[in-house]
């Protein structure tokens, strides 16, 4: 599979070119940049052009990490497009057209196989179909075709799920996760189906357990009925006799008449006192008649007396000269201003005509009060003859309420001496009855049960079995699975690789063992760690501390290996591996060994291109390409 056609409009620092990809051996690219002299090659654009533009056209993400309005040309601010040919091994050309703030297109990406627009219904379909189209995703892509200083995180310097992350890919057994879900989606079926079977078969053997102790209590009661029945009509018989005996008392009071004559008596009591209090109505009467009599003429005294202290006041007003009138009020003649006699002597007159009226009604107010004396005393007996009737009245509710209390007895005792009578029957039907038809209704309902729960567990056999399948392929997909098996075995074809392409940049003064576990000193044991182990026979065995120019080396020799591993298990190779300033540490001797190195990959594969600031590597080179900038515009311009 090879890389064609490149076109790219204003993305990144170029506004507009065309190169080929296909074909073109081991090629120099160099920059001149003729906007500005500070840069010289710097800017002119051959990383976007070599690097940048085709990572982001398949993937929608440059090398460095940049997505989105970030790829934009600045100048331009809108219409960014690139245009890539892939030519797979049938010589079919598929284009892939990548946009941004397109006027048209928007940020929408296209799919073309030769004429035929084979876009997806989304752009994360059309993503989807370019990575299955190169069987490649972005990871594996940026580590096995496009190798970029200091944007691709190298591999010995990586993490153990960065590093697995990355053979994972490369070794195409990301797969084993979908497998891996799949195996998950199947067990969890089953667990439930394996939880419901064994419910049912709980609930099954509960219902099993409750109609066999009904069963037990069913043949006990038939073994015990008779005695029980016996024993509660012993109980309700005594209970009966009780209670005849109850009746015949209350019967034998009730028609004994005694409280019918002693009721009698006092109906008779009450009418007596009844008449007796009736005596006393018309000395009532009398006696109310003589109190009103007496009021009447004590009001009459009071009277008289105000009457006399008023004339006995005038009198002596009059006498001093104090509110004389001119004429009198007695005679209506008129009074001289000095003499008084005439209107005093009136006045002396009143005053003892109303003494005298006085005297004459206190002696009629005394004989009142002695007739109602006299009728009082008369009246004397009533309350007690009152008090009488209210206990005869008492005494004769008492012996009514006995009498209904008696007869309301007697209903009572009737209506249960019935209920007993009714048990003991029910006591005599009972000893009759068997528990025949219930025993056998159990032993076939218990029976079934035991069907059930057979069936049941056959079937939770079959599902235990499926379950640990299942159970063996979610850990057989997992890291402790194939993966690791797979791991295990490309160490030793990293080992080779890595090694060879280090006795050509190091002369074999550096080795590197790749390991899938690691020992942990604390416990002794290993754990499942991949990592990468530096040899360094004329220096630090620890990667970090090895030089720049060291670390480089390493670094190419892993890198190359693993470009290695992905051509060799990929179904798809893609015929083109990009450099982009990963060379720049080498010294003179290093530049000459990744020569070597490069002509080697360039008899597999049919592009290499190599950007590099590199003196000694630039000139080790037989074709170049130079990438050329002026007035905002960028042209490719190839030497032989």
């Amino acid at each position: 599979m090879k890389l064609g056609n490149l076109t790219i409009e204003n993305f990144m620092s170029i506004v507009k070119v065309e190169v080929n990809l296909s074909d073109k051996g081991l090629v120099l690219v160099q920059g001149e940049n003729n906007d500005s002299d500070a840069f010289e090659s710097n800017g002119a654009g051959k990383s976007t052009m070599f690097s940048e533009a085709p990572t982001w056209a398949i993937y929608g993400e440059t090398i460095r990490g940049q997505k989105g309005d970030k790829v934009v040309n600045r100048n331009m601010g809108k219409n960014t497009r690139v245009s890539l040919e892939i030519i797979d091994d049938n010589g079919d050309v598929y284009t892939i057209i990548r946009h941004r703030k397109h006027s048209k297109h928007k940020n929408n990406v296209h799919l073309f196989k030769g004429e035929e627009n084979i876009t997806g219904k989304s752009d994360k379909d059309t993503d989807q179909m370019i990575v299955d189209l190169l069987e490649m995703d972005y990871l594996t892509f940026t580590n096995s075709v496009m190798f970029g200083q200091g944007v691709t995180k190298m591999f010995a310097s990586s993490t153990d799920k960065e590093q697995k992350a990355i053979l994972e890919k490369m070794l195409q057994i990301d797969v084993f996760r979908h497998c891996q879900d799949l195996a998950k989606s199947k067990l969890s079926e089953v667990q439930e189906k394996y939880d419901k079977v064994s419910v049912e078969q709980t609930t099954a053997r509960t219902l099993k357990e409750n109609k066999e102790s009904t069963l037990e209590e069913l043949q006990t009661s038939e073994a015990e009925l008779e005695s029980k029945c016996n024993e509660a009509i012993d109980k309700y018989k005594t209970r009966l006799e009780t209670l005849l005996k109850q009746l015949l008392n209350y019967e034998s009071e009730l028609e004994s008449g005694s409280l019918d004559a002693e009721l009698a008596d006092i109906n008779r009591l009450i009418e007596k006192a009844e008449e007796t209090i009736a005596g006393y109505s018309s000395i009532r009467d009398e006696y109310t008649e003589a109190q009103s009599s007496e009021r009447i003429l004590v009001r009459e005294v009071n009277g008289l007396l105000s009457e006399i202290r008023e004339c006995r006041a005038d009198l002596e007003d009059i006498k001093k000269g104090k509110n004389v009138p001119k004429t009198c009020s007695a005679c209506g003649q008129d009074l001289p201003s000095d003499d008084t006699s005439h209107l005093e002597k009136h006045l002396q007159d009143a005053i003892e005509k109303h003494e005298k009226t006085k005297k004459e009604t206190e002696d009629k107010l005394e004989k009142a009060k002695a007739v109602t004396e006299s009728f009082k005393v008369k009246l004397g007996g009533l309350p007690k003859s009152e008090a009488n009737l209210r206990a005869l009245k008492d005494a004769q509710y008492e012996i009514n309420d006995d009498i209904k209390k008696l007869k309301s007895n007697i209903v009572d005792t009737k209506k249960a001496i019935k209920d007993v009578e009714s048990e003991i029957a029910k006591q005599e039907e009972l000893k009759k009855s068997t528990f025949t038809a219930s025993i056998e209704s159990a032993i076939k309902a218990i029976n079934q049960y035991k069907l059930n729960i057979a069936d049941l567990q056959k079937e939770l056999g079959v599902l235990l079995k499926d379950k640990e399948q299942y159970e063996f392929w979610v850990e057989g997909y997992g890291n402790s699975g194939i993966k690791s098996v797979l791991l295990d075995s490309v160490v030793p074809f990293l080992d080779t690789r890595a090694n060879d392409y280090l006795t050509v940049l190091a002369d074999s003064s550096i080795e590197v063992k790749f390991h899938t576990q690691q020992l942990v000193k604390t416990t002794g044991k290993y754990k499942d760690k991949f990592y990468v182990e530096v040899i360094n026979h004329n220096g630090d065995d620890d990667y970090k501390s090895n030089s720049g120019g060291e670390k480089r080396r390493i670094d190419i020799a892993i890198n190359m290996s693993l470009q290695d591993l992905a051509l060799s298990r990929s179904n798809k190779r893609i015929d083109f591996i990009a450099y982009d300033e990963v060379f720049e540490s080498l010294d003179e001797l290093g530049s000459h060994k990744a020569i070597e190195l490069l002509e080697q990959k360039a008899k597999e594969v049919g592009t290499i291109i190599v950007i590099t600031h590199n003196d000694y590597l630039k000139q080790l080179f037989s074709q170049s390409v130079e990438v050329i900038k002026s007035n905002g515009r960028t042209e490719v311009k190839y030497v032989e």
